[in-house]
């Protein structure tokens, strides 16, 4: 369903997340940074932020985002700013493999992923403690630099289950109960005394 909210936007910031359309590899467990979007990808990105303005637009440097915040932003003639902060997760060994060898053969630790996930490292990468506090420098940067407009920010579902988890006072592994679907939005308002609204979530289209 869209989201209608009609109360003077003053004194408060609102910030959509979206994360990025569907991948051509939908089998790996954690794509590269080179990975692009899929035709599917980019349309539903397109219909997904049609007719929409914001006021910035902040963008993850992988490729599934950055590429299409780019031709959006170009063509809507709308501000960009692409952050490294906004990346996924680094998965390490786990980049570019598919979910199914994962399994086969890391099962523990998967495992520890989704119900330990604060105690896990991924193999040859980043830990999930470095990946939160990465995301939550990266958010309090973006509240402090963007305080009062309309933001929208184009990441990854890792990146918006920690901003799930901060927002609401919850934990990371709790956010795995909500579904970070490809191209739906999450709305969030951020009042200039730090209090947060969480107005919607899992929002195929918001309006204005």
């Amino acid at each position: 369903m869209s989201l209608d909210i009609s109360i003077p936007e003053q004194g408060f910031t609102t910030i959509d997340l979206i994360r990025h359309g569907h991948i051509v590899h939908p089998e790996y467990f954690c794509a590269p940074e080179d990975e692009p979007l899929s035709f599917t990808g980019w349309r539903e990105m397109a219909i997904a932020t049609q007719d929409t303005h914001w006021d910035q637009i902040i963008s993850s440097t992988s490729a599934r985002c950055r590429c299409f915040a780019s031709s959006y932003a170009r063509k809507s003639t709308q501000s960009l700013e692409i952050n490294k902060e906004w990346r996924e997760m680094e998965f390490g060994s786990w980049v570019g493999i598919d979910k199914q060898t994962i399994w086969d053969n890391e099962a523990p630790l998967l495992h520890q992923l989704w119900f330990n996930p604060k105690a896990f490292t991924a193999p040859d990468g980043e830990s999930m403690q470095g990946f939160i506090e990465r995301i939550q420098d990266a958010w309090e940067q973006l509240q402090e630099s963007h305080a009062g407009k309309k933001v929208l920010l184009i990441t990854h579902a890792g990146a918006i289950r920690v901003i799930l988890a901060t927002a609401l006072g919850i934990s990371y592994q709790e956010t795995l109960q909500f579904e970070i679907a490809h191209a739906h939005f999450t709305r969030l308002r951020v009042y200039a005394d730090g209090g947060v609204s969480f107005l919607g979530h899992g929002l195929p289209k918001i309006s204005q």
